[in-house]
């Protein structure tokens, strides 16, 4: 379900308009058995317009990500995010300029220290994944903690919202950038994380 609402800028004070697309957008999927590595929720390839989301909701997705933004170019704005499952829920790669201004949901990565399935890209699991991103803005960052949780690496078969594994073992960000690989600290949930100007 995607509805697109058009700004209204009066083209004769403006010498040259930035078209943005703005899209309010829900995407839940509760049959996952037949998605593999490759599948996502939403993915968005390219791009120089301004994206802007207001409250961007995709989860249960059993791909490498919830979520991809790849190669976007232009300004890519998130004002809420809610996310559940094991995998990855946004992954930025290559993008010029990311801002995400809040996160909540009970997703649960898988622990650190595992591995994905074969077939799945083999960074460190997290919430977010940044991957050669110019600048970027990520504020309000909250999970849920959930009861009944495990730390045990290999359970891929978790059923459409994913595994509770311990908040001890997993991380909210995983970076990877040209001067080398970062996260955040386990139980670190972040009010800014930020690198460049947005």
């Amino acid at each position: 379900q995607v509805l697109c609402l058009p700004q209204r800028v009066p083209h004769t004070r403006l010498p040259r308009r930035v078209p943005t697309l703005t899209i309010v957008t829900h995407i839940l999927q509760e049959n996952w058995e037949y998605q593999g590595a490759k599948y996502r929720h939403l993915l968005v390839t390219g791009g120089t317009d301004a994206l802007h989301f207001y409250h961007l909701n995709t989860e249960h997705s059993q791909g490498e990500a919830n979520t991809e933004f790849r190669g976007v170019r232009g300004p890519l704005k998130i004002f809420g995010f809610k996310g559940e499952g094991n995998y990855v829920q946004i992954w930025f790669s290559g993008c010029k300029s990311v801002f995400l201004s809040g996160y909540g949901g009970n997703a649960s990565p898988f622990p650190f220290n595992c591995q994905y399935p074969p077939g799945y890209a083999q960074y460190p699991p997290s919430l977010f994944r940044l991957e050669n991103v110019d600048s970027f803005v990520i504020a309000n960052v909250i999970t849920q903690d959930r009861s009944d949780t495990t730390s045990q690496c290999g359970l891929f078969n978790s059923g459409f919202s994913g595994n509770s594994f311990e908040s001890s073992t997993w991380r909210s960000i995983f970076e990877v950038s040209p001067s080398g690989n970062f996260s955040t600290p386990s139980l670190e949930w972040p009010v800014l994380y930020a690198r460049g100007m947005v």
